[in-house]
């Protein structure tokens, strides 16, 4: 079992998979430096074992509003390299796991919300959820990111999200390959579970080879996010 003992994430293991809540609900689940350093613990921890799908939601109706205005809107230049660069840290953390990566996003995922449901496998985003990537307006570089995009998606996609800073709706954003799929609000967190399941039906070690063919080669490390 994962050795969570924290306030702010809550971590339930099955025979397969593992779901990893955030649980900052009244903060819209939004990244402080106890959740992003709780959540990279738990991955690390899941890494070093790398035999269960992870299911990646947030408590409450909404997934996660990114890294917390507080500190990223605020005047602590150290604070903010530090949560930014873990944040970083936890993209690379799902984008190299092993084993099918699966997130349930409801209501909103914002920034590194956004990113996080771009890092896994797959994305099972609600109809009315929205997405955003708003950096630019807190005067962050969001290089690893934004190059994580332009992988995924082409450098237009990237341009549009990163420097437009503007609400994408779930719909665009699948037809850009960024969400997986795009159901009911009601229904996301069942579609993510039912998918993961099959998804660990695959072996292992081909699943493994298939994500390291189609890796993002890029480490946190190449960026500084405020250059």
């Amino acid at each position: 079992m994962v050795s969570v003992d924290s306030p702010v994430l809550d971590v339930d293991e099955s025979e397969r998979t593992v779901s990893v809540v955030l649980d900052r609900p009244d903060k819209r689940n939004a990244f402080n430096l106890e959740l992003v350093n709780e959540l990279y613990d738990a991955l690390v921890e899941l890494e070093e074992r790398s035999e269960k799908g992870i299911l990646l939601t947030g408590n409450g109706p909404v997934t996660t509003a990114g890294a917390d205005v507080s500190i990223v809107g605020g005047d602590d230049e150290g604070k903010k390299r530090e949560l930014t660069g873990k944040i970083n840290d936890v993209y690379e953390l799902l984008h190299r796991y092993p084993r099918p990566t699966v997130m349930a996003v409801k209501g909103a995922a914002v920034g590194a919300g956004f990113q996080l449901a771009i890092a896994v496998d797959f994305a099972v985003a609600g109809e009315e959820t929205t997405l955003l990537k708003p950096e630019i307006e807190y005067g962050v570089f969001s290089g690893y990111s934004t190059r994580m995009i332009a992988h995924e998606a082409g450098n237009d996609v990237a341009r549009e999200i990163a420097l437009g800073g503007k609400t994408i709706t779930p719909e665009r954003a699948q037809q850009w390959g960024l969400i997986s799929e795009v159901v009911a609000d009601s229904a996301v967190e069942e579609t993510a579970i039912e998918m993961l399941e099959e998804l660990v039906e695959y072996d292992p070690g081909a699943y493994e080879a298939t994500k390291q063919a189609l890796r993002f080669d890029h480490s946190p490390d190449d960026f500084d996010n405020y250059p």
